[in-house]
């Protein structure tokens, strides 16, 4: 257990201790381009206890393959812009991205549309098949 507060290099990344928090959605995002915030908040507080590498959510790479709140790289505005590196910053402690695509479990009502799909084989969570 103590080496969880040992700090830890990879590779040249250096962590002052061995806590990272996973992605996960939290819907607490309004803008994909950017942190609220009530989402800037939500990962202060993390840094602040203790977590010393946050992972802070799934990316969408395409429009068929996401949800409403991911950040969506695809966009021009996201991609070119340089304010989600100024956001991320202000939490104090390193960063990353998780990409994401749901493939055939991306909601159509969410993406606008039919997603998109590898293959034919019907999802197993809602029994339809997505390809487009």
């Amino acid at each position: 257990m103590a080496r969880l507060f040992d700090p830890i290099t990879i590779n040249t990344l250096r962590l002052e201790n061995r806590f990272i928090m996973p992605a996960w959605t939290l819907a607490l995002q309004e803008k994909a381009e950017s942190l609220n915030p009530r989402l800037t908040h939500y990962f202060l507080r993390r840094a602040r206890g203790g977590v010393a590498f946050i992972m802070v959510g799934p990316a969408s790479l395409t429009r068929w393959g996401g949800g409403k709140f991911e950040y969506r790289l695809y966009r021009t505005t996201c991609s070119r812009s340089s304010e989600p590196r100024r956001g991320h910053s202000r939490l104090g402690v390193p960063v990353g991205l998780q990409l994401h695509h749901a493939g055939r479990q991306a909601n159509p009502v969410l993406i606008s549309g039919m997603p998109v799909a590898p293959s034919a084989i019907m999802c197993p969570s809602d029994g339809r098949s997505r390809v487009h």
